[in-house]
């Protein structure tokens, strides 16, 4: 039980007029922050926009560090989350005749949008996060493939990022950064310019929701 009576409480002000001006809560972050800056460390904030919406950035730059200063009471917009269940993940090895199997797949599904699908191809392999009940289909397309990984029972959260997120130093620093302090594991990360999908076990889809949402409320 904690003990009010025994508490040693610290307070601090800064005596630097200028900075105490444009600060709050006594201006003590900015020689914080000028300390961690000057030993090669990142400081994390808040800033105004062009268009007065707050965003969070981080930065080793002063500049930057000064517009974090004042506290901001306006909500941050990190824009939509949308779930989905009964996912498929699959991994192949590259081949001269893969591309053919997506076209084919994807024929199916100009019939039914309600499926899940992204594709996302590298040097070597071609990743395919989908619906589980399109399995039979890919099994019978992708039948003469290699396929090298291959996982069931999964779901996805995507935010609806706000426009310009790409240029926010550190945007994905954040929520990357939420995740793993929650012990949540991310079988597959899916990102598009104004869209961030994180596919995990479906035990975990509550507990990523929930650490997704609360980023989004600050």
């Amino acid at each position: 039980m904690w003990n009010v009576n025994k508490s040693i409480v610290y307070g601090a002000r800064i005596i630097d007029k200028t900075i105490l001006k444009n600060s709050t809560s006594g201006g003590v972050f900015s020689p914080i922050s000028d300390l961690i800056i000057k030993n090669g460390g990142l400081v994390c904030g808040a800033v105004y926009s062009s268009d007065y919406k707050v965003k969070h950035v981080i930065s080793a730059s002063p500049e930057v560090r000064n517009e974090m200063r004042m506290a901001k009471y306006v909500q941050s917009n990190m824009g939509d989350i949308i779930l989905r269940s009964s996912l498929c993940d699959y991994t192949f090895k590259n081949s001269p005749t893969l591309l053919d199997c997506h076209i084919e797949v994807l024929k199916n599904l100009v019939k039914n949008d309600e499926i899940f699908y992204t594709m996302v191809q590298g040097v070597f392999e071609t990743n395919l996060v989908i619906s589980d009940t399109m399995e039979e289909l890919i099994a019978d397309y992708f039948k003469d493939e290699l396929c090298l990984f291959k996982k069931n029972g999964l779901s996805s959260v995507t935010l609806k990022l706000p426009k310009g997120n790409s240029m926010q130093a550190g945007f994905y620093y954040t929520i990357m950064k939420e995740l793993s302090w929650e012990g949540i594991n991310l079988t597959e990360v899916i990102s598009s310019t104004n869209e961030f999908t994180v596919v995990v076990d479906n035990a975990l889809i509550d507990k990523t929701f929930v650490v997704l949402k609360n980023i989004g409320k600050r």
